[in-house]
């Protein structure tokens, strides 16, 4: 197994400055050979990405934004003394309970981020060790039990291995999906090929409602569609459209489509209504002729 050479303290910082904490690639298995035995798995999380500054004493996110959190979460980070990546965690499905916690600043409350949040850590952001070593170092730190910062379990992909059953499985029991890692490679700070991400999403027909105009790069043709599913619950669905599909759309309101989605969210506790998460457009089940006469731009 080869390594590559670790970076100079100049290169590290250059590099972090564009990306704090690494990125990861979606998983193509046609690229990727993982069943080498130098690549591990590990649940991906459906919370807020976030990194512990050692240096500065702060939890910022993958922007570089700062946290505003608890003191008793500033003296664990503290006592741990290292840099940490990671992801502020509600439980699965509770992606939301996540992002209206941690984005608190003035009303930040310290019980709800005890009731809420987890930081679960899946690397240390260190450019000396390889992943095996760096998941060492922080086992040596971050006790089992311990009740608030915990250490993602990652599993080495054996030869052979069900991966694609693996994720069915987990997704199945309401998991986001796999994080894959190769544990023979420093910490990068960058997209890298190293750290890749496997996901499914789900599809449903939809009801086309409304047109709304493009703005940006999409100003004067289709910006997206308003759509409704058979619950009565509506979204805007941007994304998934050709060029063409947006220049001249070939469908029309009462039209039906297929949508694909990672998933549905909770009720909206004021208006019930399920949003989805990445709601993109598929295709048409029946596709028509022309164009669209009633959209807006």
């Amino acid at each position: 197994m080869t390594k590559r050479k670790a970076i100079t303290p100049a290169e590290h910082e250059k590099k972090r400055a564009k990306y704090p904490v690494t990125l990861a690639h979606k998983y193509n298995p046609e690229r990727h050979d993982i069943y080498n035995g130098e690549w591990a798995w590990s649940l991906k999380l459906d919370g807020v990405r976030a990194y512990w500054d050692v240096n500065k004493k702060k939890l910022l996110s993958r922007n570089n934004k700062e946290f505003v959190i608890p003191k008793f979460l500033y003296n664990m980070l503290c006592a741990i003394n290292l840099s940490l990546d990671g992801e502020l965690f509600s439980g699965k499905g509770e992606f939301l309970t996540a992002i209206s916690t941690v984005r608190k600043t003035k009303e930040m409350n310290p019980e709800e981020w005890k009731q809420n949040i987890t930081f679960q850590i899946f690397d240390l952001i260190d450019t000396g060790h390889d992943f095996a070593e760096r998941m060492n170092i922080l086992r040596s730190k971050i006790s089992k039990d311990h009740d608030f910062i915990q250490i993602v379990p990652q599993t080495i992909i054996e030869n052979g291995f069900d991966l694609f059953g693996l994720l069915d499985e987990v997704c199945v029991n309401g998991e986001e999906g796999l994080m894959l890692k190769k544990t023979t490679e420093m910490y990068e700070h960058r997209r890298s090929p190293y750290l890749l991400k496997m996901k499914q999403f789900h599809d449903t027909e939809v009801k086309i409602t409304a047109f709304l105009p493009g703005k940006g790069k999409h100003k004067g043709v289709l910006g997206a569609i308003t759509v409704v599913d058979k619950d009565g619950n509506s979204c805007n669905v941007g994304s998934g459209f050709s060029d063409a599909q947006r220049a001249n759309p070939p469908f029309k309101i009462g039209n039906e489509i297929t949508m694909k989605y990672f998933e549905r969210c909770k009720p909206d506790k004021k208006t019930g209504n399920i949003s989805y998460r990445f709601p993109t457009f598929l295709k048409m089940k029946h596709l028509l002729e022309g164009g669209c006469e009633s959209i807006i731009v």
